[in-house]
């Protein structure tokens, strides 16, 4: 829609609309690279009692990469390859735990205490592409970034997408709770 590409806007509207668009293309670029640098940055060496449940092909990746760095135990990652299967077959739960937090927090100020991961914090840069989506809207007419998210979508507004997201989490929940 050339509308929402900010067609209709003229002068200094036109120009910050193009601002804007720079702007949050620069900060969406930081976020994608800060997010993968603390995956990167992720390591967890686990035990053997750990490790039981995890796939041999898993396990035996997971205690080369610690050998290889002459550390103990096995070397788990933030990386789909090593995330997935342990998270899915490890029968420790504190160790799906501490992944599961380290995978959700990553590049965020709650990322926990290893070395360096605060570096990669993309709270700013939210905050930042937050405010420039609430001023791309409001120079388009719109109220806020979600009404001019939902234009070419089948939803009719952003509180019929929040009541949607109610009634699916409620039909979930017992679902999640059994699993």
């Amino acid at each position: 829609n050339l509308v929402l590409g900010g067609a209709d806007l003229v002068g200094t509207q036109r120009d910050r609309f193009a601002e804007i668009q720079e702007q949050q293309a620069a900060l969406s670029q930081k976020f994608s690279e800060n997010t993968l640098d603390a995956t990167d940055a992720f390591s967890h060496y686990a035990t053997v009692e750990e490790m039981a449940g995890v796939p041999g092909d898993v396990q035996q990746a997971a205690l080369a990469q610690a050998k290889a760095e002459g550390k103990a135990g096995y070397k788990l990652t933030l990386k789909m390859p090593c995330y997935l299967p342990v998270m899915q077959f490890a029968h420790s739960s504190a160790l799906r735990a501490t992944l599961y937090r380290a995978y959700v927090t990553r590049a965020s100020d709650q990322a926990g205490a290893q070395a360096d991961v605060k570096k990669f914090d993309n709270t700013e840069g939210i905050r930042n592409i937050l405010t420039l989506r609430q001023e791309e809207a409001t120079l388009l007419g719109y109220p806020n970034f979600g009404a001019l998210s939902l234009v070419p979508k089948m939803a009719t507004s952003t509180d019929a997408v929040i009541s949607f997201l109610r009634d699916l989490a409620c039909k979930a929940r017992p679902y999640a709770e059994k699993d």
